[in-house]
């Protein structure tokens, strides 16, 4: 898939995308999308594209990857760009996906420090599942740990992904995702065809997993409420995730 000329591509947007140079910002920021609503972003460049993640409409620093003319979710070539509409490929923390042009603007805020490596890439649904926590986050930050994918839970042959919300940045705070009972953790499982849908999420204090009659059991350790015991006690609990099959 190539993206046309960013010179050309905003050289024809739309005079209300108010695009400053002609190569094309680095961030966009959305704009004219309701206070009530969010901005979607797609795995093709067409609203009818499947949903691979959302941003709030007040969304600040997407990357732009690339922007482009389409017709009918296909990439125009260069000589056929003034039909429109464009669609441009942004990051907005760990999701990667098309966004409309007319809900884009030029990044008003300065631009986030430079990392030495390469932003995290999840396929499309664990980048939704993700992106439904931090979609609030105007900067995300993932540190070592925070996600996994070395383990079959299911028993199906893929391996499933695990996310812990302990190891990322949330607007600067590492704490975002934590309280007195742990943090949040995620556990996705293989539904086959490289969908992943999340059969966990709660708030735990620590976890392991481990091997018990052939499959990976989940063991975590949750505040004493969950267990109707007093918040100092703790409540372990055991998820076979062999019966999500």
């Amino acid at each position: 898939m190539r993206l046309i000329s960013l010179s050309i591509a905003f050289s024809v947007i739309s005079a209300g995308a108010a695009f400053a140079t002609a190569d094309g910002p680095d961030f966009f920021d959305v704009r004219g999308v309701s206070p009530n609503d969010v901005l979607f972003l797609r795995e093709r460049p067409t609203a009818s594209a499947a949903k691979v993640g959302r941003v709030p409409h007040n969304g600040k620093m997407l990357r732009n990857e690339g922007c482009a003319a389409v017709r009918d979710g296909r990439i125009l070539p260069d000589s056929d760009v003034n039909p429109g509409p464009f669609w441009c490929r942004v990051r907005y923390g760990p999701v990667e996906g098309w966004a409309n042009a007319r809900y884009l603007v030029e990044a008003s805020g300065n631009p986030p420090a430079t990392s030495s490596g390469q932003a995290p890439s999840y396929p499309a649904s664990v980048a939704a599942a993700i992106n439904s926590n931090t979609a609030a986050c105007d900067t995300f930050k993932a540190k070592p740990g925070f996600t996994r994918n070395d383990l079959d839970l299911n028993g199906d042959g893929a391996n499933d992904w695990i996310v812990d919300y302990g190891h990322i940045e949330c607007d600067g705070s590492a704490t975002m995702f934590c309280g007195s009972g742990g943090c949040t953790l995620q556990v996705l499982i293989s539904t086959g065809r490289n969908q992943w849908t999340p059969k966990f999420e709660d708030t735990v204090r620590g976890y392991s997993f481990k091997p018990s009659g052939g499959k990976m059991i989940l063991r975590i350790e949750q505040h004493g409420i969950a267990c109707r015991k007093p918040g100092t006690e703790s409540c372990p609990k055991s998820i076979d995730f062999s019966q999500a099959r």
